[in-house]
């Protein structure tokens, strides 16, 4: 698969707009860093389609399994990294369940009751590692959700 520059600003803004027109009732806010001037920083290495798939996936997650249907995304750049934390206040995920939720075909008990297969998470980590990247979950019952994603930039300087 050959990999090609992508803007994560583009991924994120195309997913959450996807999101809402097909799910009218979802909010979600877009909390951007402070966009830096040279664009490589707002890029990494990849393919459109996979990524926006992954982010949509967890944005709709974090929508789904809210009661309010909302989630942020909020989105840093440094000189290494693009970092994209995707923030519900939800369910949340149980500590004896949170090492599974990567696991094909795994449900949480607070999940059972949506309709769903199991198999989102399980890609969409795959996807981030395809990418060079890293996704981290933190979660506490009846708070939320905070998944972290890190991905490398093409910044160079």
């Amino acid at each position: 698969m050959a990999f090609r520059d992508v803007s994560i600003v583009e991924v994120i803004m195309d997913s959450k707009e996807e999101l809402c027109a097909q799910k009218n009732k979802y909010k979600i806010t877009l909390d951007w860093d402070e966009f830096p001037t040279e664009e490589e920083v707002m890029q990494t290495k990849g393919d459109y389609a996979l990524l926006k798939s992954a982010f949509s996936n967890l944005m709709d997650n974090a929508c789904k399994f809210s009661s309010d249907l909302q989630c942020e995304v909020k989105v840093k750049f440094d000189k290494l990294y693009i970092k994209v934390a995707i923030i519900d206040k939800g369910s949340g995920i149980s500590k004896a369940e949170l090492p599974n939720i990567f696991h094909p075909f795994y449900r949480s008990n607070n999940t059972r009751q949506i309709a769903g297969y199991g198999i989102g998470l399980s890609l969409v980590k795959k996807t981030i590692e395809m990418h060079k990247g890293k996704i981290s979950v933190q979660s506490e019952l009846a708070v939320g959700t905070n998944f972290e994603i890190i991905l490398p930039n093409n910044y160079i300087g």
